[in-house]
């Protein structure tokens, strides 16, 4: 009996899925505020980066390919985790504001739902496409300070200097990252 009503409530969570990346990705605080105190809520969470980091690879397959499926969903992930251990360093040890590791990771992971969107970059013209993803990343970007300000419970405004710092920290560790392997592979 207790493993027929563990499956009913697995299922019941399933079924939140749709309308919690709906909530997350129209900028809805309270879904953000219900995600953050749902424990399991996390393989959702996972379920969304994968899913807009799929969407990611989608929209550059035109150029370059399976490779850019690959790598953007392993870039996904590898952004999700780098920006949640970024903002908790931030936000938590550095500025003392409360929330768990586990909490920012299920409300920056539903802030990811936007990316599903770039796929559509996929079967636009070059240019298009890049306006396209600039918009989308653009949302992406307004989810994820409504993620971190629920989940630290701060202002608008510190919501949107803690992501800024976050996400401007993956990016220059994603560009010295990136230098570092081409500069190897020319050297080789």
């Amino acid at each position: 009996m207790g493993e027929a009503t563990a499956t009913r409530a697995r299922h019941a969570e399933d079924a939140r899925l749709p309308a919690r990346w709906l909530g997350a990705s129209v900028l809805r605080p309270r879904t953000y505020e219900e995600i953050d105190s749902d424990p399991h809520a996390l393989s959702q969470a996972v379920f969304v980066v994968l899913a807009g980091s799929v969407g990611r690879g989608i929209g550059v397959f035109p150029a370059e390919g399976w490779l850019g499926v690959l790598g953007g969903t392993a870039l996904g992930v590898v952004i999700w985790i780098v920006a949640t251990t970024l903002v908790w360093a931030i936000g938590v040890h550095a500025l003392g504001h409360a929330s768990t590791f586990p909490a920012l990771l299920r409300t920056l992971g539903f802030a990811a739902g936007p990316l599903v969107a770039l796929a559509a970059c996929a079967a636009l013209p070059a240019s298009a496409a890049r306006v396209v993803s600039g918009i989308v990343h653009v949302w992406a970007m307004l989810a994820f300070a409504v993620a971190v300000r629920t989940a630290l419970r701060v202002s608008t405004l510190r919501a949107l200097w803690i992501g800024a710092a976050a996400l401007g920290s993956v990016l220059l560790l994603l560009v010295f990252a990136a230098a570092v392997f081409f500069d190897s592979m020319l050297i080789d």
